[in-house]
């Protein structure tokens, strides 16, 4: 269901257009297990904005993510949110 994904879900920003999802699976090694990454891309240009959503296998998992706000991922200082719900659409 929907709804449980997003219990177990951040949302991550400001991240460089590079970051991949092996990359955002290391960042969080130590919180938890990561499920999915999906990236929200450019419609017209195919790039990704540097925002994904990451689900992870339990909720308590999402929550510790939290710890990651403002730590640093390529370089750059992120943002991890939990997801408020389905992941961000995609802009154009």
């Amino acid at each position: 269901r929907n709804g449980r994904q997003v219990e177990r879900s951040v949302v991550v920003r400001e991240m460089g257009w590079w970051t991949s999802d092996v990359a955002l699976e290391q960042f969080f090694d130590s919180i938890g297990t990561v499920v999915s990454v999906k990236f929200a891309e450019d419609k017209t240009s195919g790039k990704s904005q540097g925002t994904a959503t990451v689900e992870f296998t339990d909720t308590e998992a999402a929550v510790r993510a939290l710890e990651k706000n403002h730590g640093e991922l390529g370089g750059k200082s992120v943002v991890v949110i939990l997801a408020a719900g389905p992941p961000p659409p995609d802009h154009g």
